[in-house]
């Protein structure tokens, strides 16, 4: 089969294919799972509610992610290291003044399983 040059660059350009998503297997004490792009959002494991944070900052070496305001004037802040493999959660609650911390560990999952 030839290619015709004119249709070549197009192909170069065209999105990764959806199993490209990025993701990472991330675990804190206690608890852990997979959490993963979809689109402009990082989406927390199941086991953590399936919450769904817009990505505010996508580099080559990090992604951050906040969620909006949610009951109690709280925000969580995600930060995902995309060198050190660590991700890191901030919990900001406005009305309480208090702000909670947590850090895990990730790798990256074998998409071919």
């Amino acid at each position: 089969m030839k290619i015709s040059r004119t249709l070549f660059p197009l192909l170069l350009l065209s999105p990764p294919p959806a199993w490209a998503a990025e993701a990472w297997d991330c675990r804190f004490p206690g608890h852990g799972g997979v959490w993963q792009v979809d689109g402009a959002e990082l989406v927390a494991p199941p086991s953590s509610g399936a919450t769904r944070f817009p990505i505010v900052r996508n580099t080559s070496d990090a992604l951050v992610a906040l969620t909006e305001e949610f009951s109690g004037r709280q925000f969580e802040m995600v930060v995902l290291d995309r060198r050190k493999q660590i991700i890191k959660i901030q919990l900001f609650g406005l009305d309480a003044n208090s702000e909670q911390r947590e850090m895990g560990n990730c790798t990256v999952p074998d998409m071919r399983a």
